[in-house]
């Protein structure tokens, strides 16, 4: 399992035009203060699953919700007999906030619990400047 920060828009590019890729959004609807109704797309995930199963999957995480400028995670993980897209996202952001592999102790939220997450949910708040208790629809699709 490798996950790395990147600016190599060449490789982001290649993963993202696979023919293989699958590609989900996060994203959050809420009603801002002062904006009204406004829908963001909070993050990019995209998988390339390997053509038999056993060889190597590769992801691209793109955290929009973690400051100006978006964050690239290339993750990738390679095996037999556990989920290794979850091994490949662990270590990206979203929202800030880390996520993780089930078999590790550390603060974060497993990538099958993003939409329900109070962190997650406090990192948009966060990074839009709404009050605490904003109600906030998360939804990944």
């Amino acid at each position: 399992m490798t996950t790395k920060t990147t600016q190599d828009y060449n490789k982001i590019a290649t993963l993202l035009d696979h023919p293989r890729a699958s590609t989900e959004w996060l994203v959050a609807a809420f009603i801002h203060p002062t904006d009204g109704l406004s829908q963001h797309r909070i993050a990019r995930i995209c998988t390339v699953y390997p053509r038999d199963g056993a060889a190597r999957l590769r992801t691209v995480v793109s955290d929009f919700a973690n400051g100006p400028e978006p964050i690239h995670y290339l993750g990738s993980a390679s095996g037999y007999g556990y989920d290794k897209r979850t091994a490949a996202l662990a270590d990206s952001t979203v929202a800030g906030v880390a996520l993780l592999d089930p078999g590790r102790r550390a603060p974060g939220v497993l990538p099958s619990q993003i939409c329900y997450s109070d962190a997650v949910l406090a990192g948009i708040r966060r990074h839009f400047g709404l009050p605490a208790g904003t109600q906030i629809l998360v939804d990944l699709v």
